[in-house]
């Protein structure tokens, strides 16, 4: 009996639970101006629910856009394209993720956003 296996390469969270990525579709890119700047990242499925458990409301919409910045600070920013947008941000102490703030962008202007989306 011979056995055949196709083995793919998928990239597996860092210890923090999240990977660094280029572009995640849906997502704008972040805004790098000021002293902290963002990249894009995507969350292993438990930093996620870990992530989203502690916020305040129950539905996140989509798309959930998830940022790093260079402090250290991990924002969330949900919600469709022109329409009022979830921001929270999160902070690892002592090794334990903590809701900083959370907020909904009631006013949302859609040609700066449209501005960091690519192909918009």
């Amino acid at each position: 009996m011979t056995l055949t296996a196709c083995v793919t390469s998928t990239p597996m969270p860092t210890a923090l639970g999240y990977l660094p990525v280029a572009h995640v579709t849906g997502c704008g890119t972040p805004a790098n101006t000021g002293p902290l700047r963002s990249t894009n990242i995507v969350l292993g499925q438990e930093l996620s629910d870990r992530l989203l458990e502690l916020l305040t409301i129950e539905n996140v919409d989509s798309p959930q856009c998830w940022y790093e910045r260079s402090d250290g600070v991990v924002e969330l920013e949900s919600g469709p394209f022109c329409e009022p947008t979830l921001l929270a941000y999160f902070r690892r102490v002592n090794g334990e993720w903590k809701l900083e703030t959370q907020n909904t962008q009631p006013l949302v202007l859609c040609h700066e956003r449209a501005a960091t989306e690519p192909g918009r």
